[in-house]
Order: structure tokens, then C-alpha cells, then sequence
């Protein structure tokens, strides 16, 4: 919309301005007119948590509504890629990043079934390690060569399964000691 000095007086003009300004107004704001309760309801509609992880990571308030939902984070299943038909836990490798680094605290079991690039997954897995660490009590490995290479990595650990997986640096006496 392109403005003229002679356009201000314009009767239309003040119309034109006012839907404009109120518009604007509230296309900015309508997130503003929801409270937290009506969010965290949108977020439990939700049918999956690689949805819910994504739509969370939009904004600061969106991850603080998100946290009040801890039982949705406690167990969680890392896939390769997230199919239609996988179950409602079931995060991507693509998103497990945001998942760890915005929910980590709050996950209490990983079960984890990552297949292709070693590196990328030794990053997850090292990042798996640093954000939920300290609240993880059951990690079920499938197919992965983990590398446990620190003490410290997860101090709550109570349960570990592997399946065809071969870790390095493990010793149980660093676990369960």
C-alpha cells in the first residue's frame, strides 16, 4: 500500500488504516489472547511428540507450556526417520537434538534405534549423554555401538539393554557400582 501526503485526509483512507492497524494488531497478538492452559490443550491434541518437540521449539512460552507436560517426555523412542505408522513416542534422528536439548531433564527412558551414519549418531548419543544424563534410569540400545567412555555419562541408570550392540569403553563396574 503505497501512501500520499493528500491520502491522510481520506475518509476511506482512515478506514483502510484502522482494519490494516487492527489486523496487523492481531495477526501479532493472537497468541497473546490464549492463556497457557488453552496451549498446553493444543499441545496435547497432538498425536505425536516429534510434532510437539517441533511445534515447542517455536518460541520461549511454547517450550515453558510444553515442560507442565512432563509425562509426555519420560519415555521416548529415537528412530532413523520417524514413519506414519510409528508409535506416538517415536522422535527422528532429525529431531532428537531439539528433544534433548529442550526436554532432556525431563526424559527418564530412551530406547534407541538409529541405523546409517556412525557420526551423527556417536553426536546424538554424546548429546543423549549430556542433557539427560542425570535423569535417565532405563536406555534400551538396538543395533548401535555405543561409546560409554565416561563415568559420569548417565548417574541415575538402572536398566540397560542391548541388542546386537557392541559397546566401547563399557565396564559394568562404571554403571552399577
Amino acid at each position: 500500500m503505497h501512501l500520499h501526503r493528500e491520502d491522510l485526509h481520506n475518509p476511506l483512507y482512515e478506514i483502510d488504516s484502522r482494519i490494516l492497524y487492527t489486523l496487523q494488531q492481531s495477526s501479532e497478538n493472537i497468541l497473546a489472547l490464549l492463556n497457557d492452559d488453552c496451549i498446553r490443550e493444543v499441545f496435547r491434541q497432538f498425536t505425536n511428540l516429534e510434532d510437539l518437540v517441533n511445534a515447542a521449539s517455536a518460541c520461549k512460552r511454547f517450550r515453558e507450556c510444553a515442560m507442565l507436560l512432563k509425562f509426555m517426555f519420560r519415555s521416548v523412542t529415537i528412530e532413523s526417520t520417524r514413519h506414519p505408522h510409528s508409535r506416538k513416542d517415536v522422535v527422528s534422528a532429525r529431531t532428537a537434538p531439539l528433544l534433548f536439548k529442550n526436554f532432556g531433564h525431563l526424559i527418564e527412558s530412551v530406547e534407541w534405534q538409529l541405523a546409517g551414519n556412525d557420526e551423527r549418531e556417536a553426536e546424538l548419543f554424546e548429546l543423549l549423554a549430556e542433557t539427560c544424563g542425570e535423569t535417565l534410569k532405563k536406555l534400551k540400545i538396538t543395533e548401535y555401538n555405543p561409546n560409554f567412555n565416561n563415568r559420569n555419562q548417565f548417574l541415575v541408570l538402572e536398566d540397560l539393554i542391548l541388542y546386537e550392540a557392541e559397546p566401547k569403553h563399557f565396564r559394568l563396574d562404571l554403571f552399577f557400582t
